[in-house]
């Protein structure tokens, strides 16, 4: 199978193509069938052809010696720290600027569109600042403030510090 891709696309579905490949290639290699004398073995040929970005980018997954007890387990625990990677304001950004394309159908357009949605975690804990924030962020003019907003962590990023950020440069410039 090819490198698990982290720098293109949509990480959580780039991740889904990399584990359905990797199912369909220890079945076809016959990896399927070791025994469980071999699951060190099958591990780490799993981490040699999730690829060297994957590695780096999530610190070789942070995986414990203690953790690595099958392939499948491993396989999980990266699907676990990957989806945890995702960047929420990316993926809501992708979500509001989602327009149908020329020769999309509706059908098309609205499952390309749900399935952003689906990874956008917009939930009953969303409140109006979150929303406001959101937008903010997606609707301004500065492009080099929206990147800078773009990778922002969630957690700590608030509507406050966004606008503080926006008036700070607008006097500035």
């Amino acid at each position: 199978p090819q490198p698990l891709k982290v720098d293109v696309g949509n990480i959580n579905d780039n991740f889904d193509l990399f584990k359905q490949n990797w199912n369909s290639y220890i079945v076809a290699s016959g990896i399927d069938k070791w025994g469980p004398q071999e699951e060190v073995r099958k591990i780490n040929i799993l981490l040699s052809i999730i690829g060297d970005k994957a590695k780096k980018k999530f610190s070789n997954f942070h995986l414990t010696e203690t953790e690595k007890t099958s392939a499948e387990r491993v396989l999980q625990l990266i699907s676990e720290r990957v989806k945890s990677h995702r960047n929420l304001l990316y993926n809501r950004y992708m979500f509001h600027t989602c327009n149908q394309q020329e020769d999309e159908s509706f059908d098309d357009y609205f499952i390309r569109l749900k399935k952003i949605f689906d990874v956008c975690e917009y939930n009953q804990n969303v409140t109006a600042d979150n929303i406001l924030r959101d937008r903010l962020v997606f609707g301004i003019r500065d492009m080099d403030l929206k990147r800078k907003f773009l990778k922002e962590d969630l957690t700590v990023f608030t509507l406050d510090r966004l606008k503080h950020s926006c008036r700070v440069k607008e006097t500035t410039d």
